[in-house]
């Protein structure tokens, strides 16, 4: 009898596995919600691309994807009623299944709080979406499977992880909220954090935490603050941080034993590059089970958001040698890294500028009959590599027109303005055709940028600038540039325009008025021309100098075009 009773049961399985539907979106159903209403267990409901506007209610045992790869299926919170305190769930799921391949947004009603998806029941797989505007997945009471998703414009954490989740391959754009609150016995491998609260943040009495080959930084926003890489542990939660990257943030970079000073034994954080956080380590930094971690610059390369390390990157084969990267080699530190990453690739090395040397002039006379104003100048760098490559990388030539402090990503935040880009990529070193009418009145900058066959690249390490003179011609303006480099070490040039002959002075007083020295003075023609102070008779601190114009051979009506005297600010550190 109790064969006859397993043979049914078996039977009655197969029989629903074998008339599994696909329920379409919106070709035989209007709305998610009608299609989930007359789906049986085993069934798939495949969505169109297009906008939907509905919260949803799922208590069975099946698929629900986007029809796309590119998760142009939007599915938006319908709710507008006031937030009064209950949290609102885009979908609510019951079940077991998959939900794939969707973009779960907010309304923009500021009065609800919406959370993506809500699971209650274990056995989830939420891969291949997009959560923006509201928070991520609600979890604490089931397992699941979060992976490959993306969360950004958050308004609440992008995930609350219970017993037995696993948060594998994610990116995660805080925007000021927590990225991964976690209760029980949780996984969190090769995810990307960014500008998070806490990038990992919870762990109660007797929760077993996995956190490895994360890389988390706020590295895109450096002028904010209260941001966080690893927060957490108890004092008996035993629990494993390897692998990861936790770089420049600009608060904690791991704090572990939170609730309680004690920290178990079983509390492992070895191999992780924790580097120039506010404060890199709180309760751990000379506790047993801490072995292996370093704090160097990780060596990103540039492309905006992908994080992929250089090729001379620090992290590269330094994590722990329990793990095993996917080409067999020592596990990498950071998202990339360890046996679960997708992909395991390498940008071009770091790289030095030779020549033009910084700061180098270029005196040009032009022909205005030929119309002869450009020089030749050669560009000359040290060479970069990539270990994955069996090509060189081949190099571009960015000029630009000034320089400015910026809040940006994957470098040091000295970014330039692009004025030209030479689209041609060289194997080598290369000399230039450089226009005189174009980069004639004012110090200019260039970098190089080395390129794989992946379309990663790496900028070189300094930013250089030069001067072009074109001694056969006048400014328009009168014109008295900042010096540069400033703030200097051992000289400095300031460098003005003088569209009529005429007589100047250019004298430095330190901060309190009192005159220092002449830099400058006498009578000069019309034309380009530059002042060099030196730093050797003078202590660090702040300067002032003052430009000068006691005479000019000024045109009958013509007028000057600024004011004088002209007041500037320099620095001298030694």
């Amino acid at each position: 009898m109790r064969s006859i009773f397993f043979i049914i049961i078996i039977l009655t399985l197969a029989t629903q596995r074998l008339f599994a539907s696909t329920l379409l979106v919106p070709q035989q159903f209007s709305t998610i919600q009608e299609a989930v209403d007359n789906a049986t267990d085993g069934d798939t409901i495949l969505i169109s691309p297009g906008f939907y506007k509905e919260n949803i209610v799922v208590n069975k045992v099946i698929t629900i994807k986007g029809a796309s790869t590119n998760s142009n299926v939007i599915i938006e919170d319908a709710t507008t009623t006031p937030y009064t305190g209950s949290y609102i769930f885009l979908i609510t799921v019951t079940g077991a299944g998959e939900i794939s391949g969707l973009t779960l947004q907010g309304n923009n009603n500021r009065d609800v709080y919406c959370t993506g998806i809500k699971l209650t029941q274990d056995g989830w797989l939420i891969r291949d979406c997009i959560f923006q505007n509201l928070g991520g997945i609600y979890t604490y009471e089931a397992s699941s499977t979060i992976q490959r998703n993306l969360f950004k414009k958050l308004k609440g954490q992008a995930i609350s992880a219970g017993e037995n989740t696993k948060v594998i391959g994610n990116v995660i754009y805080g925007d000021k909220e927590d990225g991964v609150i976690v209760t029980g016995k949780v996984h969190i491998i090769n995810n990307f954090f960014e500008d998070c609260i806490f990038a990992i943040r919870g762990g109660g009495e007797n929760d077993s935490i996995f956190i490895r080959n994360n890389t988390i930084t706020s590295i895109g926003n450096i002028f904010s603050s209260n941001q966080n890489g690893i927060g957490i542990g108890s004092d008996s939660s035993p629990m494993r941080i390897e692998n990861n990257i936790i770089a420049l943030n600009n608060g904690l970079g791991i704090m572990a034993g939170y609730n309680n000073l004690n920290l178990p034994d079983a509390y492992i954080a070895n191999n992780n590059d924790v580097f120039m956080n506010f404060i890199d380590y709180s309760n751990i930094e000379n506790r047993t089970g801490i072995n292996g971690n370093i704090s160097l610059n990780p060596i990103f390369c540039d492309n905006d958001s992908l994080f992929f390390l250089a090729s001379d990157s620090p992290c590269i084969d330094s994590g722990s040698d329990e793990f095993s990267d996917i080409d067999g080699s020592f596990s990498d530190m950071g998202m990339y890294g360890g046996p679960d990453a997708i992909e395991i690739k390498y940008g071009p090395s770091s790289f030095n500028l030779i020549e033009p040397e910084d700061e180098a002039v270029f005196h040009i006379n032009s022909d205005p009959f030929t119309q002869d104003d450009s020089v030749l100048i050669l560009f000359k760098w040290s060479p970069s590599f990539d270990r994955d490559q069996t090509t060189p990388p081949k190099y571009r030539v960015i000029i630009g027109t000034s320089l400015r402090t910026d809040i940006c990503r994957n470098r040091d935040c000295t970014t330039y303005l692009v004025e030209d880009v030479v689209d041609t990529l060289f194997t080598d070193s290369t000399t230039l055709s450089v226009i005189v009418s174009k980069y004639r009145r004012n110090t200019y900058y260039y970098v190089i940028e080395a390129y794989d066959n992946d379309n990663l690249f790496k900028r070189s390490n300094t930013v250089r600038s030069f001067t072009l003179f074109d001694d056969n011609i006048v400014p328009d303006d009168y014109f008295v540039l900042q010096n540069f480099p400033n703030p200097f070490n051992s000289s400095t040039k300031i460098r003005y325009g003088l569209p009529f002959s005429g007589t100047i002075s250019i004298k430095l007083y330190d901060i309190l008025g009192r005159e220092v020295l002449t830099i400058d003075e006498g009578f000069k023609v019309q034309g380009f021309h530059e002042a060099v102070l030196s730093s050797s008779e003078l202590s660090s601190g702040i300067y002032i100098y003052r430009f000068d114009l006691i005479s000019a051979n000024l045109p009958e009506g013509v007028e000057l075009n600024i004011s004088f005297p002209v007041i500037k600010k320099l620095i001298v550190l030694k």
